[in-house]
């Protein structure tokens, strides 16, 4: 959840509303359980929450994808464009001042921006994009649904646990990846439709370029759950092994 707006207030009101519906849903969700008089209420929510938060995926995530390949109007966020700063602050120039800090040098590196008439192929790539970013969130809602339904079931270390980890491990570390890329190259491809390149640059100096990134938190996640899955894993070797001893 994000906002960007000049009025402080709003933003902060529209961050709180967020808030206060996760925390009704929770709330909802303990009062079904203590009605119930369930002795798993922390459980029973954090399944609550993740069904919902799988269902939003599902719901949201086709409208989001068909506004980006159909709509005549594409927003793009992040536009990856080099657009020099008044002659004030330009980099490269020499400027003195009195002040102890000051602005010496300056850029704008992104843009947000509102196309029409993009190709397809760039629109199927922001649109790849999206929809790995969206099953990157939806991914580990789901592996934590399973693993609090095999705990109500009384199977907590079941095959499917140490699977869904596995699987969720590979989702992450693919699509952490394959979302960036596909989303940085979107991005260049959408800039270099409405900018100049930087072999023929207008009187502005905007200069539209790639800013492609590879961040190290899938790489993290996804080793953290693998190791989690191996845990499970050894968890349902002991359980086997005590059950053949009784």
């Amino acid at each position: 959840m994000s906002t960007s707006t000049s009025d402080l207030a709003g933003a902060l009101w529209s961050i709180g509303l967020y808030l206060l519906i996760v925390a009704a849903i929770v709330g909802v969700v303990v009062l079904i359980a203590r009605w119930r008089r369930s002795t798993t209420v922390l459980i029973d929510s954090a399944l609550a929450i993740s069904a919902v938060w799988v269902a939003l995926f599902v719901i949201a995530t086709p409208f989001a994808i068909a506004q980006t390949l159909t709509g005549g109007t594409v927003w793009v966020d992040d536009l990856p464009v080099s657009v020099p700063w008044n002659e004030g602050v330009a980099c490269g120039s020499t400027r003195v001042s009195d002040a102890t800090t000051y602005l010496e040098c300056a850029s704008v590196g992104e843009v947000n921006a509102s196309i029409v008439g993009l190709p397809f192929g760039t629109r199927a790539l922001l649109a790849t994009g999206q929809f790995i970013g969206a099953l990157l969130i939806a991914t580990p809602a789901a592996a934590i649904g399973v693993i609090c339904f095999q705990l109500l079931r009384g199977a907590a270390f079941a095959r499917v646990t140490s699977r869904t980890l596995l699987v969720t491990a590979i989702v992450i570390l693919v699509g952490g990846i394959a979302g960036d890329l596909a989303t940085g190259v979107g991005r260049g491809l959408a800039a270099l439709e409405v900018f100049p390149s930087s072999a023929d640059p207008d009187a502005t100096g905007a200069v539209a370029t790639y800013n492609l990134t590879v961040q190290m938190w899938p790489f993290g996640a996804a080793l953290a759950l693998a190791a989690l899955a191996a845990v499970f894993r050894y968890g349902a070797r002991l359980e086997r092994d005590t059950a053949g001893l009784v």
